[in-house]
């Protein structure tokens, strides 16, 4: 659509106009999401015309997408609405076909049939099915994804991956990783939402706002992160919880029947749907959002989530419970998996390999990317002391070199190694060397001490880091060691090469190469003669 002056849209003439001009090119009434990719600002001017998708699609002649709450649970309602697709196409509609007439379709079928290949059988027609190893070859997995991209005339979601086929999603995110590194591939821009935008409560509301009117129903969990990650975090900022955020929009749980819960079968039926639904046995917190009293009936009938994960076939959780309550626990497993990687995982890496540190780290740190600047691995740069202090708690790393500088005269060169390894979060040195003196800062960082009696020595603080980064710092330890045992030489000048043992006999060679150089500087000083005394020995 070509470029249209400023204030253009405000005109109601203008925006019917362009609405028809879409209409007449998708061939149906466009969803927020691709209104928005077709033009962010005709979006806007619906909603300050119309006052939402629904209401506009009502002055269209479209039905308005949202249905009765319990719409979908009626196995008839569902049927009448794939005939009538099917009188339309004069074939079985795909995923993205049922999208598009309304996106509730796809969830319902799979509630009522299992899959949509089911359904297809029930109706009467073949199943399409792909020859097996279809989807090793990458190959295959690019001409689908081009065929998707052409239909859809842009390139999909994970959301809309998914509707089309589950196994074309899992595909992409097998050759590419994750979908992003897909649609760049693909020569897609990766869409990002200005700085701060998340953190704007109304627009977080609009954003799920949109959702809910292109899905037809309030989400769960799985299906807001599908459609963004970042709105997941920032729900949980503005509303603390899924459920919240359900009554602040006029959503109210869907009540079952006095007595539901009571029936084992009805348990077990909730559950499987929203296995089916989420592809992976949910979390305590998904339980609660999908309907608040599945929880307290799952622990009625199994005792716990643990005996009914491996009644429904899947292995127990091996951490005891209330694991993640520690930040320790949780930066413990996480480094772990960085370690694995070399990187901070991304979103599908985490949840794959661990998701339970995931939902942890979520509940902890609000977004995912909120920890990925504390344990330093964003570009987000460190002004404040506040930044400093959560940085250095949270990184290891950063905290045991930022140690090094509580000993005087070193605060610059300490400085310097930060920046170099942290280039990201560490670019104004002056101002990170001002704030390292700071006592709150001071308390922050790990320090000189002793554990039994037993001097905990600049080497040994730094001893379990990477070898290329003890190299960094290997000048300054050197420095700084001397200044550091020079008192204790001081009062026992042989006694001092008994404290040297513990690093020259060390199995680690960087740090027995630095011992056996500090050894020899003290040696030489033992063996020096002035002139009318004896040396020390």
């Amino acid at each position: 659509m070509e470029y249209k002056p400023n204030g253009y849209w405000n005109d109601i003439d203008n925006l019917n106009k362009g609405l028809e001009e879409i209409i007449k090119e998708l061939g149906y009434f466009p969803i927020s999401r691709e209104l928005s990719a077709i033009n962010s600002s005709i979006e806007k001017s619906i909603k300050k015309h119309y006052g939402g998708i629904n209401n506009a699609r009502k002055e269209f002649g479209f039905e308005p997408i949202r249905k009765k709450s319990n719409y979908w649970d009626d196995r008839k309602n569902l049927n009448r609405e794939i005939k009538e697709i099917i009188q339309n196409l004069g074939d079985f509609p795909s995923s993205s076909d049922l999208n598009e007439k309304n996106s509730s379709l796809n969830r319902a079928i799979v509630k009522h049939y299992g899959s949509i290949n089911n359904a297809r059988e029930a109706f009467g027609f073949d199943i399409q099915k792909k020859p097996q190893k279809y989807w090793n070859d990458k190959d295959n997995v690019n001409r689908e994804l081009k065929i998707l991209i052409e239909k859809l005339g842009h390139f999909p979601s994970s959301r809309e991956l998914m509707d089309e086929n589950g196994s074309l999603v899992n595909a992409v995110i097998k050759h590419y990783d994750n979908v992003n590194n897909a649609r760049e591939a693909f020569g897609f821009e990766i869409e990002t939402k200005p700085k701060g935008y998340w953190n704007n409560k109304d627009n977080v509301d609009r954003e799920l706002s949109n959702l809910i009117e292109e899905l037809g129903h309030f989400p769960i969990t799985n299906e807001i992160r599908d459609y963004n990650g970042s709105l997941y975090g920032a729900i949980k900022k503005h509303h603390d919880t899924l459920n919240n955020a359900r009554e602040v929009l006029g959503f109210k749980e869907n009540k079952r029947p006095r007595g539901y819960w009571q029936d084992k079968p009805n348990v077990d039926k909730e559950l499987s749907n929203l296995i089916e639904e989420l592809g992976y046995f949910p979390k305590s917190e998904e339980l609660k959002e999908s309907h608040g009293s599945l929880p307290g009936a799952i622990n009625k009938h199994y005792k716990s989530l643990n005996n009914a994960r491996k009644e429904f076939g899947f292995e127990p959780l091996k951490k005891p419970n209330g694991y993640y309550k520690s930040k320790d626990d949780i930066k413990k497993d996480l480094m772990e998996i960085i370690k694995e990687l070399g990187d901070f995982p991304k979103y599908r890496e985490l949840k794959k390999k661990n998701s339970t540190l995931y939902f942890a780290m979520l509940k902890h740190y609000g977004t995912l990317n909120n920890a990925r600047e504390i344990f330093g691995y964003s570009n987000k740069q460190i002004q404040t002391k506040e930044q400093l202090q959560e940085f250095l708690e949270e990184n290891e790393t950063a905290n045991k070199v930022a140690s090094l500088s509580t000993v005087n005269g070193y605060t610059k060169d300490v400085t310097s190694i930060l920046k170099e390894l942290f280039p990201d979060r560490i670019q104004d040195e002056e101002n990170i060397a001002r704030l390292l003196t700071e006592r709150k800062i001071s308390n922050a960082i790990y320090p000189f001490t002793t554990i039994k009696g037993e001097i905990i020595s600049p080497i040994e603080i730094i001893a379990d880091l990477p070898l290329e980064i003890k190299l960094k710092t290997e000048d300054i330890i050197y420095q700084i060691s001397i200044d550091y045992y020079q008192p204790i030489f001081n009062k026992d000048p042989k006694g001092i090469m008994d404290k040297l043992k513990r690093l020259t006999n060390s199995k680690d060679k960087f740090i027995y190469n630095l011992g056996k150089k500090i050894e020899g500087y003290y040696q030489k000083i033992i063996e020096l003669k002035i002139p009318g005394t004896d040396s020390l020995n």
